[in-house]
Order: structure tokens, then sequence, then C-alpha cells
């Protein structure tokens, strides 16, 4: 997102992508009335052309990308630093890094996204849990870190305006994206993989203590002793029940594979169940790729006539 704070008018809001997580936030701001939305839209421009203003985008075919939820829209060579800030709110790390390249004076507020929504069919979004979205700062060496805090606070205020979200200011970015991480890292994978949702898994016979568990230690002690990034006791116990079973959550990862669409991942520092569910993505990733016609396949041989 990007968009002026501290002015009396509706503040200028683009969301680059409406998906599940975008058209949430969409609508939380619209309904706070602080704010006139513009989406940058892509495969669903036709189902969902009504307001807020829609505009077609076609993002241009990568291999290989460490952001796939970010289309590679080229940055303004001099965006205003006083009037523009930059929200991220997608999962991960290290997201931040093009973007303080490329806006070097310019605010990047970060945010996890905890939000339970789910995009069934071209322009239907579902949403099943509660949104929550807490906001703190990138850390910029460009910029003093009062304003840094002070342009997030602000974008607190303007997404809860509408009443519906739960908006908070957070402190500590670094420690709520590994935690997220615990989570996300661990079940989308396993759930892409085995087709089970977060319910299916826990349910499972040996899968909590013989998958989840143990690749949420790795995440944990990753963050640690690798990163300095301490999580403190009991996260793993917190992460496993932090929903209740019957939610039966679709994480993105598996809703892409049901909708036969890529799946996203990359490699990681060492560890080993992680590694395991990574590869085993990696097969589902080029198992789509065969039925999209992107790799070619050997005809198959009779051994009969060999």
């Amino acid at each position: 997102m990007s968009c002026t704070l501290g002015y009396t008018t509706p503040e200028n809001v683009l969301i680059i992508g409406s998906g599940a997580v975008g058209a949430i936030a969409a609508l939380n701001l619209e309904v706070g009335g602080l704010a006139t939305i513009t989406v940058v839209q892509r495969s669903n421009f036709a189902a969902v052309n009504s307001p807020p203003t829609l505009r077609r985008h076609r993002a241009h075919h990568q291999k290989h990308t460490q952001h796939p939820a970010i289309p590679p829209l080229p940055p303004p060579p001099r965006p205003h630093p006083s009037h523009t800030t930059l929200l991220l709110p997608q999962n991960g790390l290290n997201i931040d890094r093009p973007f303080r390249a490329a806006f070097l004076f310019t605010p990047p507020p970060s945010s996890v996204s905890l939000t339970g929504s789910a995009k069934p069919a071209p322009g239907t979004i579902v949403q099943d849990d509660a949104d929550r979205l807490p906001i703190g700062a990138f850390r910029n060496p460009a910029l003093p870190a009062s304003r840094e805090d002070a342009v997030a606070r602000e974008f607190v205020a303007l997404c809860a305006a509408g009443g519906k979200t739960v908006r908070a200011f957070s402190r500590d970015v670094a420690a709520g994206r590994w935690r997220r991480l615990v989570c996300s890292a661990c079940l989308g994978p396993i759930c892409a993989v085995t087709g089970l949702d977060t319910g299916g898994v826990r349910l499972a016979a040996g899968c909590v203590e013989g998958l989840v568990r143990l690749a949420m230690e790795e995440i944990v002690a990753v963050a640690g002793r690798k990163k300095g990034v301490w999580l403190g006791e009991g996260v793993v116990e917190r992460t496993i029940g932090v929903d209740p079973l019957e939610i039966y959550l679709c994480p993105g990862m598996l809703a892409d594979v049901r909708k036969g669409n890529f799946i996203e991942g990359q490699d990681a520092v060492p560890m080993p169940t992680l590694e395991v569910l990574y590869n085993l993505c990696k097969a589902i990733q080029w198992r789509t790729k065969e039925a999209k016609g992107i790799v070619s396949v050997p005809p198959k041989r009779d051994p009969v006539k060999q």
C-alpha cells in the first residue's frame, strides 16, 4: 500500500492485488471513510470491475522471485519523501529490502497478516476468521526511528477507523514475523503436501508429533541462534493450539494446490524437516507445471517393444 498521512482530506491508498487479504484490507479502509481506495488488479479484473477504482495490470512472468505476493511494478523514480508511505503486509522475511533500496527516504511500515480469508472463485472473497494486523516499522538507517513509529501509528488509526478490524502498533516487527513463520512456514507446506486443512493435520495420527512440532522447533531455533530473535518459552505449543481445531483453516499454499496454481516457497537455512517439506512442495510444483504444459515429459515407451 502507499498513502499520504497527516492530512485532513481522505488519504489516497493504493492496494497492489486484491485477493483474499487485499480485498479485506480495501473493505476495512473503505468502511472507515478516511481513505480513497485504488486497487491494482490482475487476473480477477473482469469479475470485480466495480468500485473501488480498478485498473488492469499484467505482471511479467518471472521464473524465480523472492516476493511472489508482490507483482514486479517499477517504482516511481522520485517518490515524494514526505507524502508517501509503503505498507508491506506480506508475511515472510526481508521483504523490505528492495523497497528500501528504491524508496530510500520513504517510511516502510510493516504488518503481519493474520486475516482468515479465502478466494474460492474469481471476485468472491470469504472471510472465516477475525482480521488482525499488527503494524510496526521496518528500521531504515536513513530515517529517524521516531518518524517511522509515528507513521506506523497513524496507519494503525487509519486502518482501524471502520471498527471492523483489530489493528495495533507493534514495536518488534522481526519477532512478529518470526512468530508468524512458526505457523505459516510449517503448516503451509504440510497442508499442501498432505491435502489436509489445519484441523485435519491436528487430527491425523502422528502428524503433530512427527511433522508439525519438529518443523516449528526448527524455525524457533533458527530465529534465536542464527538471527538473535528469541520467541520465548512455549511458542510452539501456543502456535499449535492458537486456532480452534473446528475452524479447519485452509492455508494459502493448500488453496493454491487445490486450484492448480503455483505455490510459494524458497530455500532457507538447513532445517531437516522443512527441507523435506520444501522438496516435496517442489515436486508438487513440477506436477503443476506439467499440467500447464510448462515442462515437457518424455513420451512413455512400451517395455514390450524395447
